[in-house]
């Protein structure tokens, strides 16, 4: 029989504005405590990565129109950018 996995105390500083965003979706996820919400926070940006990292396109599709979602934060975007170029680079080279 397995023993309970280990876990980490981790603490963050959040400004009001931030609290309070937590505070909102935790109410709206109906997640027992704002850890919660991290979790779920956490497991999406995995599978943002992971796809951007795969150079696959995210989609918004509202019934009439897709549109590709942009995360221009997150740095990896500038990875795919860079590996879809060097490929590109490498054909076109003699």
């Amino acid at each position: 029989m397995a023993g309970a996995p280990t876990k980490y105390r981790v603490q963050f500083d959040f400004v009001e504005e931030a609290y309070e965003e937590l505070n909102e979706l935790q109410e709206k996820l109906r997640a027992p405590t704002k850890a919660e919400v991290v979790r779920y926070g956490i497991r999406i940006l995995q599978w943002v990565v992971a796809n951007m990292e795969e150079e696959n396109q995210i989609l918004v599709d509202d019934g009439d129109t897709q549109k590709e979602v942009i995360f221009p934060f997150i740095p990896v975007l500038d990875v795919a950018k860079k590996k879809k170029r060097s490929k590109s680079d490498a054909v076109l080279t003699p």
